[in-house]
């Protein structure tokens, strides 16, 4: 068998990560791995924005985390906890730490990556692919 070699740059690689998330979600065939690839690709359009010195979707939500905290208790928790929480049940499901088992709302999960992935993306490149339109037709979120 012949080796496939290909050249990608990392919006490509984030790109054909999230397309594959969104499919395994609309399919329902496989929730954990729609997680990951979400996830990577949430991670890598998040950097490339940062590179580029714009926000990306995880600092976003951390703002309006923070700004929402102050305004109903006085206080906000710091960036570091607020980011922990936001990526629990992706980072568990990459590493071992504790080895317990895992009870979560997987595709409610996976959804969430998912459309913190496409904002990133659409932030980039001012355009979502016909996967990513269908994710946002489907409206899990109700918005």
């Amino acid at each position: 068998m012949d080796r496939v070699t290909i050249k990608l740059s990392k919006l490509e690689i984030a790109k054909i990560q999230l397309n594959r998330a969104i499919i395994l979600f609309l399919s329902g065939e496989d929730y954990v791995s729609a997680i990951t690839l979400a996830g990577a690709s949430e991670e890598i359009l998040g950097k490339l924005l940062k590179n580029t010195g714009l926000t990306n979707s995880l600092e976003d939500l951390v703002e309006e985390s923070q700004e929402y905290q102050v305004k109903e208790h006085g206080e906000a928790s710091n960036k570091k906890d607020i980011v922990s929480l936001a990526n629990y049940y992706r980072d568990r499901l990459k590493h071992i730490n504790d080895g317990k088992d895992l009870l979560f709302s997987v595709d409610y999960e996976a959804a969430y990556l998912i459309d913190r992935a496409i904002s990133n993306y659409f932030k980039i490149t001012g355009d979502e692919t016909r996967e990513m339109i269908s994710f946002r037709e489907l409206d899990y979120f109700g918005e």
